[in-house]
């Protein structure tokens, strides 16, 4: 994790990945909207305030879940593109523009979630960078 990973391990930092792994998994049951603090303390075995302390806001632990997905989604392209020859030879067309429509949706939702519609403007180039990057690479 981007925000973490210059940090020494340390308890703090292991918890506060632990948070970030947690998130994930319950996002992936649940709306990621309806995962209450209460519930995400509650399967870490933690107080709400225990929690809050080594992720200081909601926003703030959400923006590193963010960071997470990003780094783990490029790792992954990094790989394929790496270990593939030509990745524009295999690229679906109709299977890049249902993804191309599902990043915009995960960029709107976040931003309507938060009530920061700015942050489709911040995180937009970040996002497309992770195609062009894996796309552009086989030019």
């Amino acid at each position: 994790m981007m925000v973490y990973a210059n940090c020494p391990s340390s308890p703090a930092a292991e918890r506060r990945a632990a948070t970030v792994a947690t998130v994930v998994s319950l996002a992936a049951t649940h709306n990621p909207s309806e995962i209450m603090t209460t519930a995400l303390a509650r399967q870490l075995r933690l107080t709400q305030g225990a929690l809050f302390k080594h992720v200081p806001t909601k926003v703030a632990l959400f923006e590193a879940v963010m960071e997470w997905v990003a780094e783990t989604l490029m790792a992954r392209v990094d790989k394929a593109v790496h270990g593939a020859s030509l990745p524009m030879a295999s690229l679906d067309a109709s299977a890049a523009a249902l993804r191309f429509s599902g990043t915009i949706q995960g960029l709107v939702m976040p931003s309507l979630q938060l009530g920061d519609s700015a942050r489709i403007t911040r995180d937009a180039p970040l996002v497309f960078a992770i195609d062009r990057r894996a796309i552009g690479s086989a030019a």
